[in-house]
């Protein structure tokens, strides 16, 4: 649902009618699905409240089921 409001901005601003240039356009602009910002925000916040109470190696193994945690960046 948030994809199809960012996807009718896009349009709006920059004036296109198709859903390729659209999509190449949120591409260019680093405005990805909603959905992986959700995620690794995800894993930030998962990352940050675990490892302040195990190590990091303990951490990246138990929960590495769950999350990559390659996509963490901090």
């Amino acid at each position: 649902m948030l994809d199809k409001c960012v996807d009718a901005a896009v349009r709006k601003i920059f004036r296109v009618s198709s859903s390729d240039n659209c999509a190449f356009i949120r591409i260019c602009l680093g405005l990805y699905h909603i959905e992986d910002f959700v995620r690794i925000r995800t894993i930030k916040l998962m990352y940050k409240l675990v490892t302040k109470q195990f190590p990091n190696n303990v951490v990246q193994i138990g929960l590495s089921e769950l999350f990559d945690f390659n996509d963490y960046n901090d």
